[in-house]
């Protein structure tokens, strides 16, 4: 089973231009190209504009886990699609 998990931050100054979208959605057809099940993100506990970008772009809000850096986030998941 191919599982991803990585920490990313996005804080450009250019918002609401859909960049954030497009790269997420890059990167979850390239994983899953490349042959991962699960795209997995943390946020902080917050609707923000990363939890709207994961929204749409297919992750599902599972509930809070704990990371050993930030202490309490949200945690998303995406399955995806296998190779083509």
């Amino acid at each position: 089973d191919r599982d991803v998990t990585g920490v990313q931050t996005c804080a450009l100054p250019i918002w609401r231009r859909g960049i954030a979208t497009a790269v997420v959605h890059e990167l979850v057809a390239r994983a899953g190209a490349a042959g991962v099940h699960t795209a997995i993100a943390h946020t902080l506990p917050e609707s923000s504009a990363s939890t709207t970008v994961l929204d749409r772009c297919g992750f599902v809000h599972l509930g809070e886990a704990t990371d050993a850096d930030d202490g309490v986030v949200w945690r998303w998941e995406c399955r995806l699609p296998g190779p083509s």
